[in-house]
């Protein structure tokens, strides 16, 4: 597997994994780009605390690739709402 089918793939999944939970498909894309930026570091941050202190516990049952999966996703809503911002 190659960077971009990764990251992609990554991304897809958590968007369907939302849909399923009863997310809106496109409801993201109404919300601010700061939301995004912090739970992307929020996520970032939570899987950089896991894999430094596997021993902590968590309050999800995220490992800290899941962590980095939804950093990733919410990176690229915040990417996404920027440059249709710009666009407008």
């Amino acid at each position: 597997m190659n960077l971009e089918n990764l990251a992609s793939d990554t991304v897809s999944q958590i968007l369907k994994e939302g849909i399923k939970q009863g997310h809106s498909p496109n409801s993201w894309k109404n919300e601010p780009l700061s939301f995004h930026l912090l739970k992307g570091i929020r996520h970032a941050t939570s899987a950089m605390l896991l894999i430094q202190h596997p021993d902590l516990p968590c309050s999800t049952d995220e490992d800290a690739i899941g962590h980095l999966e939804r950093s990733l996703c919410r990176m690229a809503m915040a990417l996404y709402v920027l440059k249709m911002k710009g666009e407008e």
